[in-house]
């Protein structure tokens, strides 16, 4: 749908501005949207991105470093005319980019705590080493484990892993 809706000939940033006047403008104002847009270059190792009120996804360094992509702007759909900022940074061999959704950080053990970011980081960087798939699988494990079933899950649980080759 965003191809529809963005023109090809614009920055990421442009994009994110001219997506959130058109959700804006078509929406109830209690109606909003969180959104992460990135594009990798792999002949750079550049990605750049715009977080607009979405969970920061997490990079994990292969020296298990961790930086959260921020920079962005408000939410979508919030108000019409938000200008967004555009993040960029060098990923290495070896690094993991991990986006989730608030279901991910928020799914409730039999005693309603919260898996939380820091449990989900201390994952990603114990299994930094194995590919996205393994990463995602072990993720996905341990919140079946922290939760006690899959059925426990109240919200939706997304989550895209990259690792930099």
């Amino acid at each position: 749908a965003l191809h529809v809706l963005v023109p090809m000939d614009i920055t990421l940033e442009q994009a994110t501005s001219h997506i959130n006047r058109v959700i804006a403008r078509n929406t109830d104002f209690d109606k909003f949207i969180t959104y992460f847009h990135c594009i990798y270059t792999k002949s750079n190792q550049g990605l750049q991105y715009v977080n607009a009120g979405h969970n920061p996804p997490y990079v994990v360094h292969s020296d298990a470093r961790v930086d959260e992509l921020e920079e962005g702007g408000l939410l979508l759909g919030v108000m019409s005319g938000v200008e967004y900022a555009l993040g960029t940074t060098t990923l290495a061999p070896g690094d993991v980019v991990a986006m989730f959704t608030d279901g991910v950080t928020e799914a409730m053990s039999p005693e309603e705590e919260e898996y939380g970011e820091e449990r989900l980081i201390k994952v990603l960087q114990e299994h930094r080493t194995g590919s996205a798939q393994q990463i995602l699988d072990a993720v996905h494990q341990e919140i079946i484990d922290f939760t006690g079933s899959e059925t426990m899950l109240s919200d939706d649980l997304t989550m895209i892993v990259m690792k930099v080759t």
